[in-house]
C-alpha cells in the first residue's frame, strides 16, 4: 500500500480496545512506515490517551505511540502555512454540508497538501468530506 493518511480516530483504536480496534491493528500492520500523521496528531493523542485512560494507563499508552512514532510506525509531517489555509477553505466550504469540525479540516487538509489519496479514520464527518472529495477511504464501510 502506498503513503497513507491516518487520522487520530484511527491511532486511537491502536491503543485503546474498542470494537474495531482489532480491525484497525490489522490495516496497522498492512501500514508500518507508510502511515502519515501530522503534529496535530500527537497533542490530540496526548490528550485523548490521557482523558479515556486516567493518570497510570494513559502515560503508559502514550509512551508506546511515542515509541512507535519514534522507531517509524508512523510518518510524521508538518503542518504549515499552506496547511492551514488549504484547512480554512475547506471549512468554508465544506462545515455546514458535512458538519466539518476543525481539527478534521487540518487533518484532510494535511492528506490533500501533501498528495496522499488515502485516509483512515473512523470519523464519519471525515469519511464523508473525504469520500465526497475522491480520496479512498479505509476502512471501507458499505
Amino acid at each position: 500500500m502506498a503513503l497513507s493518511y491516518v487520522d487520530t480516530s484511527f491511532v486511537m483504536k491502536l491503543y485503546v480496545p474498542e470494537k474495531e480496534s482489532d480491525e484497525a491493528i490489522e490495516l496497522a500492520r498492512t501500514l508500518v512506515g507508510e502511515a502519515v500523521i501530522n503534529s496535530l496528531t500527537d497533542v490530540e493523542v496526548a490528550a485523548a490517551l490521557h482523558v479515556r485512560l486516567g493518570p497510570v494507563e494513559g502515560p503508559e499508552a502514550y509512551l508506546r505511540y511515542r515509541r512507535n512514532r519514534e522507531t517509524g510506525m508512523f510518518l510524521p509531517v508538518e503542518i504549515d502555512a499552506k496547511t492551514f489555509v488549504m484547512a480554512r477553505g475547506l471549512a468554508e466550504r465544506y462545515a455546514a454540508q458535512f458538519s466539518l469540525r476543525a481539527l478534521d479540516a487540518l487533518h484532510l487538509a494535511t492528506a490533500v497538501q501533501y498528495g496522499l489519496n488515502v485516509i483512515l479514520t473512523y470519523d464519519k464527518r471525515l469519511r464523508d468530506v473525504s469520500a465526497f472529495l475522491g480520496l479512498t477511504v479505509l476502512p471501507a464501510r458499505s
